[in-house]
């Protein structure tokens, strides 16, 4: 592949997974007017750790779905806080991944999504891998993490979880740095 159709290609495929990443490209529906859906199966998503030194991680959910590119998907929001006395500041290391043996469940952090060449299937793209948040003592910060099935070239969604790694690493005053792993479990089942 030459330099400048790589070029192109990165260029689409990020514009691609901004909007597969923001759904625009389709009307939200609320999971109630989706009908049945693949996604539907998804029984609950959880965080663990949900507290990594004085850093709160929630996840809720699904907050938005809609269809896009012949597949669907679930946003969900993930709440970040800092439950200390003084400022943090943390490295968030975002990605988008395909789970299962066949491909059957996508997943990508906020800047993430998937795209693809005209006919190809979807790969994932993120706009920028890290990501620097800083909270003041009670301050909390939203994000978003999505969920997609049925993409072009995934396979089927099967039963059984798929946790989601996001590594962090947390500065504060006056201490070294500490890392953390939070993973984000998706548990699908009939």
């Amino acid at each position: 592949m030459s330099n400048r159709r790589s070029i192109r290609w990165g260029a689409a495929l990020l514009a691609g997974s901004a909007v597969l990443g923001a759904g625009a490209a389709t009307s939200p529906a609320s999971l109630s007017d989706r009908g049945s859906s693949a996604l539907d199966r998804i029984r609950s998503v959880t965080a663990a750790p949900e507290r990594i030194g004085p850093l709160v991680t929630r996840i809720s959910g699904p907050r938005k779905s809609g269809k896009v590119d012949g597949g669907e998907y679930v946003n969900y929001k993930i709440t970040f806080a800092n439950h200390g006395h003084e400022p943090l500041s943390f490295v968030n290391n975002k990605s988008a991944r395909f789970y299962g043996a066949n491909h059957g469940l996508a997943i990508a952090d906020a800047g993430c999504g998937f795209g693809s060449e005209p006919g190809g299937d979807v790969e994932p793209a993120c706009q920028d891998n890290l990501e620097f948040i800083g909270l003041d003592p009670g301050e909390s910060r939203a994000k978003t993490i999505t969920a997609y099935a049925g993409l072009r070239g995934m396979g089927a969604l099967e039963d059984g979880d798929y946790t989601h790694k996001r590594r962090v690493r947390i500065r504060r005053r006056g201490y070294e740095p500490r890392k953390g792993l939070i993973r984000f479990t998706f548990s699908v089942g009939g």
